[in-house]
């Protein structure tokens, strides 16, 4: 999931050049990269207070937009200063057979950690941290629990399910919304991939005309459906599990709900790499993830945090078993091999 973190560019300019390097000389320091905001602090408050007080190894954070660069500039210049960066299965598909990443050893981590781990977290190259899930979310005030749409087809339906949509744009740098729209035209999931661009495009020029806005990011979402703007969208379920904190009437219909991850990838030639090895092990703990999940609204990639995590907040998790089930896996593999072509092709089209 790419995520549009603002914030003064002097400040992190200098944090990339001053505090960085300077963490490199250390050995007792493991330097991490993260999309910043409310992630950073829940990864802090579940995770690296406590594994430094543990260990009395300093968790260095650098906030990047675009980290997939930072990882290339580094590797290429052979200049790594950062141990762990936030990325997704289709960078890993990217970067893992040119010799970008290091290899993650399990084997490192406790067994009851590494066993409560799905697989799909522990990837060779690339460390689950958080499952998230793209959704239809409603306006419980203008449709009913129970009454709402079900399905995408439901969410393309505007007579039966009338108002304005929002929909994440194929410029964004999350995927092209390709695969709503074959479902809403009729197509099972199990017969999604490869994806029909041309009949997707076309059930996208159905729905179009109700799109008030191709958000290009998720608080852009979570802000339309905030401000009645929007009462239908496509968007991710931890935005609006938070818009659910704080009272706001709207909910998630988990079905037909895309289930993607986020991962940490070590560069190839990481710094400290021991340290970044324990620092994974310590974050990816039941308990870890269990209070991670709690702060963040994103699901945990170790199935026993469910363990420590209430009903009332499960409910709103991705992984939960009962949300699981009604989801459909992102195929990252056909997005990391066709991505460029199709977001041309998405440019064109939104522009007409």
């Amino acid at each position: 999931m790419k995520r549009r973190i603002f914030g003064v560019f002097a400040v992190l300019f200098a944090m990339f050049v001053f505090v960085v390097p300077l963490s490199a000389q250390n050995d007792n320091v493991v330097v991490v990269s993260d999309w910043g905001g409310t992630l950073a602090d829940a990864y802090r408050k579940s995770a690296f207070d406590d594994f430094e007080k543990l260990t009395g190894i300093k968790v260095v954070e650098v906030e990047s937009t675009n980290n997939m660069a930072r990882i290339k500039a580094m590797v290429e210049s052979n200049n790594v200063d950062t141990d762990l960066m936030e990325g997704s299965q289709a960078e890993i598909n990217r970067f893992k057979d040119i010799g970008y990443l290091e290899v993650i050893d399990y084997a490192k981590f406790p067994a009851a950690v590494a066993n409560g781990m799905t697989d799909i977290a522990k990837d060779k190259y690339g460390c689950g941290t958080f499952a998230y899930a793209s959704v239809i979310a409603y306006r419980t005030d203008v449709f009913k629990k129970g009454s709402n749409p079900k399905s995408w087809k439901d969410f393309w339906d505007v007579k039966r399910f009338p108002g304005p949509r929002t929909i994440v744009s194929g410029s964004s740098g999350d995927y092209p919304p390709l695969e709503y729209a074959l479902l809403a035209d009729g197509v099972a999931a199990k017969d999604l991939y490869p994806l029909d661009v041309d009949r997707a495009f076309k059930a996208l020029d159905r729905i179009k005309p109700n799109v008030l806005k191709w958000w290009t990011s998720g608080s852009m979402a979570a802000q339309l459906l905030l401000n009645k703007e929007v009462v239908l969208a496509e968007t991710f379920s931890g935005r609006i599990a938070d818009l659910k904190k704080k009272g706001v009437p709207v909910e998630i219909e988990w079905n037909q709900g895309m289930l993607n991850m986020d991962y940490w990838l070590m560069p190839k030639g990481a710094p400290h790499k021991d340290n970044a090895m324990k620092l994974l092990a310590y974050m990816t703990g039941a308990k870890q993830q269990a209070k991670f999940s709690e702060l963040s609204g994103y699901g945990p990639v170790n199935i026993d945090a469910y363990k420590y995590i209430s009903p009332d907040v499960a409910a709103n998790l991705p992984t939960a078993p009962d949300n699981i089930k009604k989801l459909i896996p992102v195929n990252n593999m056909y997005w990391s091999e066709n991505m460029a072509k199709i977001q041309e092709t998405w440019q064109e089209w939104e522009s007409k």
